[in-house]
């Protein structure tokens, strides 16, 4: 498999192009990342030409699309979508912690531009372990804006830590004298895929949520990507 829009090189010399598909298929390398649309050919690569010319057979291609399935095949998914799940497996899988299923059977939040999250069942006690499926519309560049107040003694230190897909972004350490509402505002990075996973973990009890709101702070913009990648 190429990594995303890989150029490949012709037989020639000649300069690298993510279109030369037909080198890359005769050379074995059987999945291209990433096609937007096959039957539009919206990449405009020279697959369909090089049949054509002769540079590749059906045979080659079939030999690619064999190579794929050989490699299914022999996946745990597989294993398990054939109901051959191993012992260990079935071991690893009944010992799961708590914060770790926390990620399954989960409503996801639909973030368009903008959304507010459900506080109703939001755990704040010490130890309370939250997480927010999200479905963002948009690839790009997100905050997460809460606004909070600490109730507490005038030493208490009431630290909150918000993670994405399992990396710490920040921890918002209040004291507890700050009995207003404040507002924060945290940048939690980029969101490429559909969805990802907020995680809200308070290490003390004593803080309050009235609002988080997720929203987008950037479109990702692909071909200012493509050329940080290129230089």
């Amino acid at each position: 498999m190429t990594d995303w829009w890989a150029s490949m090189n012709d037989e020639d010399g000649g300069e690298a192009s993510n279109q030369n598909t037909h080198y890359m298929v005769r050379a074995q390398n059987d999945l291209f990342m990433v096609t937007p649309d096959t039957e539009q050919n919206a990449s405009n690569d020279l697959l369909a030409d090089g049949l054509r010319d002769g540079v590749i057979s059906r045979d080659t291609l079939l030999r690619n699309g064999a190579n794929i399935c050989k490699f299914l095949m022999h996946t745990p998914a597989m294993e398990r979508f054939l109901g051959r799940t191993s012992e260990e497996e079935l071991e690893a899988r009944n010992s799961i912690d708590k914060d770790e299923m926390i990620y399954f059977d989960m409503e996801y939040q639909l973030v368009d531009k903008e959304a507010k999250l459900p506080l109703e069942d939001l755990d704040t006690a010490k130890g309370g372990t939250n997480v927010f499926a999200l479905t963002v519309k948009d690839k790009g560049f997100y905050d997460l804006k809460l606004k909070l107040r600490a109730q507490g003694g005038d030493l208490a230190q009431l630290p909150l830590t918000i993670s994405m897909d399992n990396r710490i972004i920040t921890t918002i350490t209040l004291k507890g004298s700050e009995n207003q509402w404040i507002e924060k505002t945290v940048d939690i990075g980029l969101i490429f895929g559909n969805n990802a996973y907020l995680k809200i973990f308070f290490a003390q009890g004593g803080m309050e949520i009235e609002d988080m709101t997720v929203s987008l702070r950037e479109v990702f913009d692909m071909e200012t990507f493509r050329a940080m990648m290129a230089d």
